[in-house]
């Protein structure tokens, strides 16, 4: 990789099955919800990391600028300690190549002393499991070099699918999309 160029994306995709029965256990301390945002709630209790990102997610939700209104969050507590979150949104400009009713699994952030335990997977299953329906496919994108992510992805049952780089709109990444290569 040249000075100054951002490292390549790798896609993952869920598979064309239905969706299956989590393999991964939650231990006996660790309950899982889906939060759903509202008017009153920009994000869920305990949560701390990634408030700007949360914030612009609801707004994007509440002004419908995704393509369904399914934006949520899926949790992982210790008690009312969130040890665990991922973002699950809906197509929006930033990933052309999602078909309209597919959902991304996004933001995936694990409490350090809590990784390694398999959690990340448990949550990729448990959102396909819980928002699956026919023809649709959930979607994680992950820098080439994030192995954790990478493995978490394919633990979590995700088939490797495309890779691409991240482009930029007036010179800003924040405005740029994703271009995707399918695998051959």
């Amino acid at each position: 990789m040249a000075f100054n160029e951002e490292p390549g994306y790798v896609f993952y995709r869920s598979g064309e099955a239905a969706p299956q029965a989590p393999g991964i256990a939650l231990g006996a301390d660790l309950t899982c919800e889906l939060w759903k945002p509202s008017l009153g709630r920009i994000r869920p209790k305990g949560i701390q990391s990634g408030l700007p990102r949360l914030r612009a997610r609801w707004l994007m939700h509440y002004l419908h600028l995704f393509a369904t209104r399914e934006y949520s969050i899926f949790l992982i507590r210790r008690g009312e300690r969130p040890v665990h979150h991922s973002l699950v949104q809906p197509k929006y400009f930033r990933v052309p190549a999602l078909a309209r009713d597919d959902l991304e699994i996004t933001s995936t952030w694990t409490e350090p002393e809590f990784r390694g335990r398999g959690l990340a997977a448990f949550a990729i299953q448990e959102i396909v499991r819980r928002l699956g329906s026919p023809g649709r496919h959930f979607w994680y994108l992950t820098r080439e070099n994030n192995l954790p992510s990478i493995r978490a992805a394919e633990k979590g049952g995700l088939v490797r699918f495309a890779e691409g780089k991240r482009t930029r709109r007036l010179g800003l990444r924040i405005l740029g999309s994703f271009v995707v290569h399918p695998m051959r």
